[in-house]
């Protein structure tokens, strides 16, 4: 097969011209040192020099002899041309040859650009133009300077040809077979090929661009030059003298790569040769089609083969040197085959080679025991991440449908090819397939093989020396079957090497050797385990047998070290090594005599073997291979033992394949990782960290001011937008065509007697007898203008309704009359409340109306604020899709009043180094900022009702005050004022929970180790100062404001405080609970008797929080409202899960208090209505349900337990039982409030249209 492939990469290439691609040659190509320039036109004198110029008239035969009578054309130059004669070519841009027919070259020119000339070109840049140069004088020497060669084919059948400083595109150089000598020197020049594209190409695909020596004698001097997709083949008969120095192989990034490089072949007949390779590159020599890459089973970008591999007894003289090379990201770096008389590779490196079969760094066939030949020998040499039997993914993934890789066989169908072949994966770095090798100071580092010997694989016929070399396997989970170091069933000798283990699989051997008796010898060796495992070795060695008795050795048949994780469930931060060294005098010695006499030892040395203690895994952790952490834990080594803690959101690894005890989420690091690494900043809206150049802080301001607009606006126009969802905003009867026709009808029916219209409203209908019923027209007119409760805007409507200047005592029985008829409604007559006590008619009087659609958007926002603490997210039981979780966290941010609304911008940076703890303190200023507004509006409503007052012209809102005189029993006024209490009020407790998370966060501290860290920054050692001043916060203001809450209002109802004192008591309520401790005391328990009448501010807070509420109250504490007990109870939720990280107990106690509240709530029923006693238990019943569901998710992730099969099915159910409750549930709420609005305003702005129209008519 050997035979055959060689034969294959040495056939002639036909020429297939190709369209030009210019590629930027100036970025490659170093300036030529002068000596390299002096090597090739060595010490020649030459004669005349023969100037061209493409613009010359001057005939052939008399052209050239100076730049005013330069020749027209480079072919007469050269026919006119003598021994050692200068070719001047002159002119910028210009190209020679292309339509001036092939030159032929006898004598020994030098053809050069003229040095004030700028890009000479030879050859056609067109497609399918090619250019011949032949040389065809043995003697002659053609030397190309400074010139470019656009497609030229040289022919060379023998000389010498130079090429300095020369660019060469899409050009060939061939040599047809011939006994003289053929010297080519490249000289600081660059040669560009490309991948002949003309056909498919399946198998031996060879680069457009190419060199072929073949010759009984060849030279080869390469010098600080660049070749991209381009090959150089070389076949030698006798001698070959070849040198490449300070040159790169390499492909462009912008073209298809191609498996170039530099393929020789010494016959046998071949003496005295010699191959240099002196600080050279070869780099990127790539199949392009993975077919070629599976078929290609030795051959490397660097290839020397001398002689017939499998020809024994053949004298070898030739000498192969290669020093201080590079070999990176090539299939195969270097392939040696054949007898050598010295092999010797020095200071390289190889790094990033994959093969799809053995040898990824060299691969080695050398024919061994020849007379006079020496081992090769590879000193100093370091090889990094090379991998056997791999395949790149990139390479393969256009060819899915001809090249199929299963496991360790690739199944092709191709035009070539069809069938099915092993991948060979052994030896990552070096396989010793044959010959005698010796390492000296050299490293390993991150080789693997698919089967075998991950750096060194050792066959049967091989010999290996290793001394002063260090290896070390990979770091990751890639493990070769056997030997991940090294492999071997030949002869290998250790003498002195150090094998570390970064990583290891209990079954696989670090190293392994399987050969013949006594065919291993170690004398020195260090091996080490990585942490958490112990070092195993297996050994076995027969006995010699003589006539004296039996042998023993050190050497050894059998040899594996293994490196072994601890028990399951246990792991060490300890890790087993093995320091081994031996002095002997004989290799073997009779260890038992026949002869009755006392052996001797031959041997001695140091053995140092360390063991390791295992200890029971920890809770947050897995031991399986080693300790690692369980997902959303993070680790610390403290009394050298591993200790975890639970992870914020998304700060630590989150999956279920944590590489190590401490792995951080990418870019974070420290303490419980708290922290993003230097150069980034925490977005603002998740855990992620981002660059700090991406930060830009010009959407936050507008972003966080409009939220916090837009929830005041809500806050303080709640009830209106709830009125006017069901408000009957326009009838048909109401349009203006519908209400002219209407009046006709009733004129015509009466004697001109009518009533007019109020504003906006109908008339009154006639009675059976055909006669209006005023009365009844004048009811309707002043229900409809007391909707606003404003007396002074009711009177002055119901006059102008009437057609009456001022009637108020109409105005005032029609308002009896109603008041009688709203009682009737209410099963309680006028008699039955005359026959009331006094004392209860004024309780019942002064007790406002219950607000039921407040109650209703309380129950919901606290459902869903409670429902979002109960949540639990772990990798171990979760399906939910990314939409699915944004749209939560966008209702959840509406729901909590926060900035989250905005989750699309989840990944965005808008503050430069921004810290978890200085996030909280940014996002919480959002609730401050709602309540200032309010403060804000107070106040400048304040200024305006007083300078109204000044200028004697009061509005009918300022001066409510002072015309309220009785209590009212029905709604408080909705004024501005009363809207400004409510919005408020509201804030506070909508609001509550984000405050209290926020403060409670900021202290609590978890142990890392000796101290006490800060959870949601692990950097921030407890207890700072400012800590303090969270703490005396939340004693003061987050704990007791349910208390404030329990017992302010019944203090306002009694008119014990006033309301102003009652808000800043919810902002501040520790003080003013001790005072309000202290009024109770006095009062011992009893209340008031003559209670002052409440303005409608005050009206407007009780009934929020009293109102819907059934009265109770304490013998110390006087009447309790139940707003208090309500968030008293989100006050213990809030606790929990803030202060108790693990989400087993968490979710267990949360639980717990859920069911509690559900049967308190459903024992006490709190609610006067019975709808929103339904409504609450409905909230307590779902928040009990969604508890339940974490709690499974919690027992999943504390038991590290991935649900499969029917518990998969469950989950999924679980999953999409929540979604309805906390995610289509308030998105169909929020649906349908949009769609009502949206629906409703339009209606009602039309309604005022048509009012204001018939007021004009």
């Amino acid at each position: 097969m050997m035979t055959v492939i060689c034969a294959a990469c040495l056939r002639i290439i036909r020429f297939i011209g190709e369209r030009d691609t210019e590629a930027p040659i100036s970025a490659f190509r170093d300036k030529s040192p002068s000596e390299n320039r002096a090597l090739g036109r060595g010490h020649i004198a030459y004669g005349k020099t023969i100037h061209v110029y493409h613009e010359s008239d001057r005939a052939a035969h008399s052209c050239g002899a100076s730049p005013q009578s330069a020749c027209a054309n480079l072919t007469a130059a050269l026919r006119l041309a003598e021994e050692n004669d200068i070719i001047s070519l002159h002119g910028d841009g210009v190209t020679w040859l292309c339509d001036q027919g092939s030159p032929e070259i006898a004598v020994s020119v030098r053809i050069v650009a003229d040095t004030g000339s700028k890009d000479v070109n030879i050859g056609c840049r067109t497609a399918n133009h090619v250019v011949l140069v032949n040389v065809t004088n043995s003697r002659a020497k053609v030397v190309f300077e400074n010139i470019n060669f656009h497609q030229t084919f040289f022919l060379v059948q023998a000389g010498h040809v130079v090429f300095s400083q020369c660019t060469l595109r899409i050009s060939k150089w061939f040599t047809l077979r011939s006994t003289g000598p053929v010297r080519l020197d490249i000289l600081d020049s660059v040669w560009i090929g490309e991948l002949d594209n003309d056909v498919q190409c399946t198998v031996d695909c060879i680069p457009k661009g190419y060199i072929e020596l073949h010759s009984n004698e060849v030279t080869l001097n390469v010098v600080s030059s660049r070749f991209y997709q381009s090959r150089v083949n070389i076949s030698v008969a006798e001698r070959a003298n070849i040198s490449v120095i300070d040159t790169l192989f390499s492909s462009l990034p912008d073209r298809t790569t191609v498996f170039g490089g530099m393929y020789i072949i010494l016959q046998d007949e071949t003496q005295n040769s010699t191959v240099l390779v002196r600080n050279s590159t070869f780099e990127n020599q790539i199949n392009t089609n993975p077919i070629e890459s599976v078929m290609n089973v030795f051959i490397g970008t660097f290839n020397l083969m001398t002689g017939r591999p499998y020809k024994q007894g053949r004298t070898s003289n030739v000498v192969a040197v290669i020093e201080d090379s590079v070999f990176r990201n090539n299939e195969r770096g270097m392939t040696f085959v054949g007898p050598y008389r010295s092999l010797n590779i020095t200071g390289s490196y190889f790094a990033d080679n994959v093969p799809m079969h053995a040898g990824a760094g060299i691969l080695i066939f050398v024919t061994p025991s020849m007379p006079g030949q020496q081992r090769v020998l590879i000193t100093n040499c370091t090889f990094d991440n090379n991998a056997a039997g791999m395949f790149r993914p990139k390479v393969v993934e256009n060819y899915k449908d001809s090249f199929i890789a299963t496991g360790d066989e690739v199944r092709i169908h191709s035009q070539c090819c069809k069938g099915v072949i092993s991948l060979v994966g052994k030896g990552g770095a070096i396989r010793l397939q044959k010959g005698n090798l010796t390492l000296i100071g050299c490293l390993f580092r991150n080789n693997s093989a698919r089967l075998l010997g991950g750096a060194i694989f050792v066959d049967r016929e091989g010999d290996l020396i290793v001394e002063s070399t260090t290896f070390e396997n990979s770091d990751n989970d890639v493990h070769t079957i056997q030997g991940d170091i090294l492999y071997s069933n030949g002869i290998v000798s250790i003498v002195s090497a150090r094998l570390l283990a970064l990583s290891a699989y209990s079954h696989t051997a670090i190293l392994r050797h399987s050969g013949n008796h006594w065919s291993i010898e170690v004398t020195d060796v260090s091996i080490q385990c990585p942490v958490g495992y112990r070092l195993r070795v297996t050994n076995t060695s027969a006995y010699g047998i003589t006539r004296t008795g039996l042998r023993r050795s050190y050497k050894l048949d059998q040899l594996s070290y293994f490196c072994t994780a601890c028990e399951r469930n246990k792991y060490s931060l300890d890790f087993g090594y093995l320091n081994y060294s031996l002095t002997y005098s004989s290799f073997d010695y009779d260890t038992l005599r026949i002869d009755g006499n006392k052996p001797d030892i031959a041997y001695n040395g140091t053995y140092i073997y360390h063991d390791i203690e295992c200890q029971q895994c920890p809770y947050g952790g897995k031991c399986q291979q080693g300790i690692v952490a369980v997902a959303n834990f993070w680790g610390y080594i403290h009394d050298n033992q591993v200790k975890f803690q639970h992870c914020p959101k998304d700060y630590c690894c989150s999956s279920t394949d944590c590489e190590t005890y401490n792995t951080c989420a990418k870019h974070r690091e420290g303490n419980v990782c708290g922290q993003c690494e230097d150069g980034y900043s925490e977005a603002l809206f998740s855990s992620a960290c981002v660059p700090e150049d991406e930060c830009d802080p010009t959407w936050l301001w507008p972003v966080a001011l409009a939220s916090g607009i837009l929830y005041a606006l809500f806050l303080l126009f709640q009830k209106d937008m709830r009125d006017l969802m069901y408000l009957k905003t326009i009838d048909i009867k109401d349009l203006p065509i519908c209400r002219r026709c209407r009046s006709r009808r009733q004129r015509s029916k009466t004697d001109g007697d009518q009533s007019p219209s109020a504003v906006g409203l109908t008339t009154g209908e006639p009675t059976t007898d055909g006669y209006v019923n005023h009365e009844q027209t004048e009811m309707q007119v002043f229900k409809a203008v007391d909707v606003d409760g404003d007396t002074g805007t009711e009177l002055k409507a119901a006059n102008d309704a009437f057609g009456k200047p001022n009637n108020n005592e109409k105005v005032n029985g029609l308002r009896e009359k109603i008041e009688e008829d709203e009682l009737f409604d209410e099963g309680i007559s006028q008699n039955e409340r005359l026959t009331e006590d006094p004392d209860e008619q004024q309780e019942s009087a002064s007790q406002p109306q219950v607000d039921t659609g407040a109650s209703f958007l309380i129950i919901l926002f606290y459902y869903f604020q409670d429902a979002q603490l109960l949540q639990v997210k772990t990798v171990f039981a979760s399906t939910e899709n990314q939409s699915q979780a944004m749209v939560k966290e966008i209702l959840a941010g509406l729901f909590k009043f926060r900035v989250e609304v905005f989750q699309f911008m989840d990944k965005f940076c808008f503050l430069s180094g921004l810290t978890p703890t200085f996030k909280l303190l940014y996002k919480v200023t959002l609730v401050p900022y709602v309540l200032l507004q309010f403060g804000v509006m107070y106040l400048i409503y304040k200024w305006c009702c007083r300078r109204r007052l000044v200028v004697d012209v009061p509005s009918e809102e300022c001066q409510q005050k002072e015309d309220e005189g009785e209590p009212n029993s029905g709604p408080p006024p909705k004024t501005f004022s009363s809207r400004l209490a409510t919005g408020f009020v509201l804030s506070l407790l909508f609001t509550y929970q984000m405050l209290a998370t926020t403060s409670l966060t900021l202290l609590n501290c978890v142990p890392v180790g000796d101290i006490s860290v800060l959870y949601i920054e692990g950097t921030i050692v407890c207890y700072q100062f400012w800590q303090y001043g969270v703490m005396a916060y939340t004693a003061s203001c987050i704990v007791p404001f349910c208390l404030a809450l329990l017992i302010g209002p019944g203090l306002v109802k009694d008119g014990l405080i006033s309301l102003s004192q009652f808000f800043i008591a919810c902002i501040l309520p520790l003080p003013f609970l001790i005072y309000w401790f202290i009024i109770r005391l006095r009062l011992k328990g009893k209340r008031p008797k003559n209670k002052p009448d409440l303005l409608s501010e005050s009206q407007a807070v009780i009934q929020i929080l009293q109102g819907p509420f059934k009265d109770a109250e304490s013998k110390f504490f006087g009447p309790i409202c139940g707003a208090g007990i309500l968030i008293g109870r989100r006050l213990l939720l809030v606790l929990l899960f803030t202060f108790v990280n693990d989400k087993l107990i968490r979710m267990l106690c949360m639980m717990l208090i859920c069911f509690m509240i559900l049967l308190h709530h459903v024992h006490v029923l709190p609610y006067k209505d019975t709808r929103c006693n339904l409504a609450g238990t409905v909230s307590a019943a779902a928040l009990v349900f969604v508890g339940a569901i974490n709690l499974v998710r919690a027992g999943f992730e504390a038991a590290e337990y991935i649900p499969l099969g029917p518990n998969a099915v469950l989950m999924t159910v679980f999953e999409e039982l929540e979604n309805a409750l906390m995610l289509w549930f308030p998105a169909a709420v929020m649906s349908i409030v949009l769609i009502a609005l949206s629906i409703k305003v339009p209606l009602f702005l039309a309604s005022k249209f048509m009012k204001t129209e018939d007021v004009s008519t």
